[in-house]
């Protein structure tokens, strides 16, 4: 499911054997848009301190209590490595706070966690598989979210609006929406812009850039904040910017685009035999034609199958992350995942397993919105 970043902001953290303390912030990575870190407030006015809370530790998210529980013990949490959360967070510290907790890096990889795409994925991985030198990821790239509220959002050709708020994939922690307040006057309009689209960030001026012109995104579909957004809407978006949705594939390929190349190429390795062989049958004479352009096509196809090795490599990674990603094949190009945050189709809030008091949805439902 997606939520809203702020609407997150003061939900309680609990140990497993007592509370922690509340959210104040997150750092996500500003490389893959991934949140990595809740910034947890503990301790009391005269004695307040922040430590990093990793998604790695989530057991669950009570939704309707606003609390996340980690497999943490108070102690444990309170004896982490000190931070001092207002500076950027070094990739030294990363790795004493990794190897404190007995995690694995999630970075060096190509996931979005380690190798996996959740958090939960790396609790289950031995800390004896930790690379203590990860040179290719050297630098650091984690910002405060509280830091970028506020930043100028730059079209291709205008400054447009302001950031307010970012939406969240509650499982994987990727960040899917900047939400940009274009309010013109006295009318309050927000809208949704991927981080995907940037062409560029600068941390010094506090704008970021994306290639859409400045009326494409004032014409875009409204994002209202006190109502459930469905596949419809995040659709609607796409279609309007001329862009992917991102839920088709995690490499931008839709589920049966590699099925789909290797039937292409088996089908042209097929004409490819059949002319071959018909050349053939002609050459043995009029008998020899048909027998000479079947064996032809039959040798064509699986020719043509066998040299396509990229094709059969991304098949054989799309059924890797389809089992991953919960993905059933259904009709190819229209994958269907079964956690997906929301079902095409209208859904009720019955239906969708909304929780009325607590804007929370089950998996099947639609995106809550944040707290009114």
């Amino acid at each position: 499911m997606l939520r809203s970043l702020k609407n997150l902001e003061t939900y309680g953290v609990s140990a497993t054997d007592g509370a922690i303390g509340s959210v104040a912030n997150f750092l996500f990575d500003d490389k893959s848009w991934v949140v990595r870190y809740l910034v947890v407030e503990t301790g009391s006015f005269f004695d307040r301190r922040r430590v990093l809370i990793s998604p790695i530790s989530f057991l669950e998210v009570d939704w309707a209590a606003r609390r996340f529980l980690v497999s943490l013990s108070v102690d444990k949490v309170k004896n982490s490595p000190s931070v001092d959360v207002d500076k950027p967070v070094s990739r030294q510290h990363e790795q004493d706070y990794y190897r404190y907790y007995g995690y694995p890096f999630y970075w060096g990889y190509a996931g979005l966690w380690g190798e996996g795409i959740y958090p939960g994925s790396l609790a289950t991985v031995e800390a004896t598989k930790l690379d203590p030198t990860p040179s290719r990821w050297a630098d650091v790239h984690l910002r405060s979210v509280n830091e970028l509220v506020e930043y100028e959002v730059h079209g291709s050709d205008a400054a447009v609006g302001r950031v307010e708020d970012f939406i969240v994939d509650d499982e994987s922690y990727a960040i899917r929406y900047l939400v940009v307040n274009i309010s013109q006057s006295w009318l309050p309009k927000s809208v949704l812009v991927s981080p995907d689209w940037a062409t560029s960030v600068s941390w010094e001026d506090s704008k970021i850039s994306v290639d859409i012109s400045r009326q494409a995104i004032l014409d875009s579909p409204i994002w209202d904040a006190h109502a459930p957004i469905y596949r419809e809407y995040e659709t609607q978006l796409h279609d309007h910017y001329g862009r992917p949705v991102y839920w088709a594939r995690s490499d931008g390929a839709s589920v049966g685009s590699a099925r789909l190349h290797r039937f292409e190429s088996e089908a042209a390795g097929a004409v490819s035999g059949a002319i071959a062989g018909a050349i053939l049958g002609v050459a043995a004479g009029p008998p020899g034609s048909a027998i000479g352009a079947f064996i032809g096509g039959v040798a064509g196809a699986i020719a043509g199958g066998a040299l396509d090795t990229d094709a059969k490599e991304r098949a054989a990674r799309s059924r890797l992350l389809d089992s991953e990603l919960g993905i059933s094949e259904g009709d190819m190009g229209a994958p269907i995942l079964k956690h997906a945050p929301a079902k095409t189709g209208a859904y009720s809030a019955a239906s969708a397993g909304v929780d009325s008091t607590s804007g929370g949805a089950s998996a099947e439902g639609p995106i809550p919105p944040p707290d009114a």
